[in-house]
């Protein structure tokens, strides 16, 4: 909802004549996040304190998520974002560790005019319920980082392998296996049953070295 301090009101004189023009103000809106109700008597997220990361969204309807289950939850508002943002929706961490909802979060570019809804799971063993006006998840808005893709031939070479996965801890490496090799000598006799193996002990003291 737009307030007085989201206009300006420019006020001149033209042959005689006042004429007031009102319109949207151009400093202080452009980086704010801005809230429309698409439906009856949604709830405009909030933040739940002054130094919250993001601001909690808030259900519109009753509802109920079986256990093992997930529900698309309605909250009745669409959103435009400030200049070189996205958003995304993130779980509530009271609901995670005390009821197992997670959230399936997902982008919300700049461009995206509709309704805001929440994918919520439950990882529980039981049904959960929530109520109209609860908060079941955030709005985080992050900066945009985009450049332009091109394709080329090949890749530079990495020292990680070329598993789909890119961490570093299940990616393959080289095993190195070490062991001790111990001297040792043989004397050839044109019976190889009579060949006399040395180790490195035999070899200081035999009288033939």
């Amino acid at each position: 909802m737009l307030k007085p301090e989201h206009f300006a009101v420019s006020v001149w004189h033209k042959k005689d004549r006042i004429h007031v023009s009102l319109g949207e103000a151009k400093k202080g809106t452009r980086n704010r996040l801005r809230i429309r109700r698409l439906q009856h008597n949604p709830i405009v997220p909030t933040e739940g304190s002054r130094m919250a990361a993001g601001h909690n969204i808030y259900a519109l309807k009753d509802g109920t998520i079986p256990a093992q289950r997930q529900m698309v939850v309605d909250t009745g508002i669409g959103i435009e974002l400030p200049r070189g943002t996205y958003s995304r929706v993130a779980a509530r961490s009271g609901m995670a560790s005390k009821h197992g909802i997670a959230v399936g979060s997902g982008v919300i570019d700049a461009d995206h005019m509709g309704e805001i809804k929440v994918i919520l799971r439950n990882h529980g063993n039981s049904s959960y319920k929530f109520t109209v006006g609860d908060r079941i998840a955030q709005l985080l808005l992050q900066k945009i980082q985009t450049h332009k893709a091109m394709e080329i031939d090949n890749l530079e070479h990495k020292e990680r392998g070329t598993w789909e996965c890119v961490s570093s801890d299940i990616g393959p490496k080289r095993l190195i296996r070490c062991e001790e090799l111990k001297v040792k000598m043989c004397f050839l006799n044109p019976d190889p049953e009579d060949n006399s193996y040395l180790d490195e002990e035999d070899i200081c003291i035999h009288a033939s070295l």
